[in-house]
């Protein structure tokens, strides 16, 4: 085999196993009849189906649609897998100590995974009822914001303040009073700014205009800007986010509490001595 075709063979390979990580394998699916059908013979070792189901599930997770459609360009990427490792074994790499950490350390992480994601399913009670009644329960934690329609009146001087609200109280319209009077850009609007959240505006303008009911009129508020007069048009109170909106963040909520615990419990159960202090942990 020419070197130069070698080596485009050995950096594919490479591209596509740093693309998917072994992170994206899922749990073991139950054997059928037909994973067993031996679809290439390499240098006399059998691939089935199998193996090539589960190649696309490690390396192609996100694109098994393209993966089914185009089967001859997978196998080919599978038979090389399986060409070179034969060759490396061959060779002997398999043998050397840090390939063979990393062959540990890869089935541990597996393994581990596949411990984890048995106990989550059987033991956590993360179950679509449970999700349910916890957002039932706790709705109060899945509120979305206050909102506020305001509108304001912005003028250089708390003296011309002051006449903005003798005008205002002797019943001249609120929005007739800002395009005479006000010097922000929404005057021409009669003063509208629109809809606005805790934590988005001034302090000090924010405060006093989340502190009004419909229809109030503010005392005048000092910011960099100058003196505002502001009233509120609408008020939307806090009410809870849609179920389906937060269900996947409880739900990963309360698999993580679970899995704090399961860790919490493994340590406590399992026998560990730890030779070097500098890697002590609690």
């Amino acid at each position: 085999m020419p070197w130069q075709l070698f080596r485009i063979m050995i950096v594919t390979l490479l591209l596509l196993t740093m693309q998917h990580s072994i992170a994206q394998q899922s749990a073991p699916t139950e054997t059928t009849k037909s994973s067993q059908d031996v679809l290439v013979v390499v240098n006399g070792t059998k691939l089935t189906k199998m193996h090539f189901d589960q190649f696309v599930r490690l390396y192609y997770s996100g694109d098994k649609k393209w993966a089914q459609e185009n089967k001859g360009q997978v196998m080919r990427q599978l038979v090389l897998q399986e060409f070179f490792a034969q060759e490396a074994k061959r060779l002997q790499l398999d043998q050397h100590p840090e390939i063979q950490m990393q062959f540990y350390l890869q089935n541990n992480n597996l393994l581990s995974r596949l411990m984890v994601d048995k106990s989550v399913k059987e033991k956590s009670g993360v179950t679509k009822d449970a999700v349910r009644n916890y957002y039932d329960a706790n709705q109060t934690d899945f509120l979305d914001g206050e909102t506020i329609t305001v509108s304001h009146i912005l003028v250089k001087t708390e003296t011309e303040a002051h006449e903005v609200l003798k005008e205002l109280e002797e019943g001249k319209d609120f929005a007739e009073v800002a395009k005479a009077r006000s010097i922000s850009a929404s005057r021409a609007d009669g003063g509208q700014i629109g809809k606005i959240t805790r934590g988005r505006a001034d302090p000090a303008f924010e405060k006093a205009a989340f502190a009004l009911k419909v229809g109030e009129v503010s005392a005048p508020v000092k910011t960099k800007r100058g003196y505002h007069i502001i009233t509120v048009t609408k008020r939307i109170e806090p009410r809870p986010k849609p179920f389906n909106k937060v269900k996947e963040t409880i739900r990963q909520n309360m698999v993580d509490t679970y899995i704090k615990s399961l860790v919490q419990n493994v340590l406590g159960k399992a026998s560990i001595e730890i030779k070097n202090t500098d890697y002590q942990f609690k």
